[in-house]
């Protein structure tokens, strides 16, 4: 499992073919852009991100590529037991064979999985795994949430997605 990435970097990072031989640069990672990670290892970072057609495509960083992962821009407050996500349009949710299971408002609060990776689908990779929803009044939603995944949508917009953390 991969995580959901982000550049914070403050400068644009090129993105590679995923082809190790072949260092064609095939686009390039603005500041504050969402991917996905798919793997990484010493070698090379493979991701998942919007090529500039607005495609979703597979590409390659450089290992010592200065990304972040989502979870280190988690909101905190003291009406929600964890770290959280916030959202600012309706998302979904979906079980871990890719099954719709239900849609939330705006304002619906997301605890990833865990606070120090923020877990993607496998096959689905810019769905964040979940522990749990809360209301915009910090009330649980439902138990039935926890190992589920919220479709963030990076596939459609990189720039914009529906669920974001601390970096706005």
């Amino acid at each position: 499992m991969g995580y959901l990435g982000i550049n914070m970097s403050g400068s644009s990072i090129p993105v590679y073919s995923t082809n190790i031989e072949d260092n064609t640069r095939i686009g390039s990672l603005g500041y504050k852009e969402r991917f996905a990670v798919t793997s990484s290892g010493p070698i090379a970072i493979v991701i998942k991100f919007v090529n500039s057609s607005g495609s979703w495509v597979d590409g390659r960083l450089d290992p010592d590529a200065d990304i972040s992962d989502w979870c280190e821009y988690l909101f905190r407050s003291s009406a929600i037991p964890a770290g959280y996500f916030r959202t600012d349009s309706t998302v979904r949710m979906y079980d871990s064979s890719g099954s719709f299971q239900a849609s939330y408002p705006a304002g619906t609060v997301v605890v990833p999985y865990t606070e120090s990776r923020s877990q993607n689908g496998t096959s689905h990779t810019d769905y964040l795994r979940i522990r749990a929803l809360y209301d915009r009044n910090g009330n649980q939603i439902s138990d039935d949430t926890y190992g589920m995944f919220i479709d963030c949508r990076i596939r459609y917009n990189s720039g914009n997605t529906p669920v974001y953390g601390n970096w706005n």
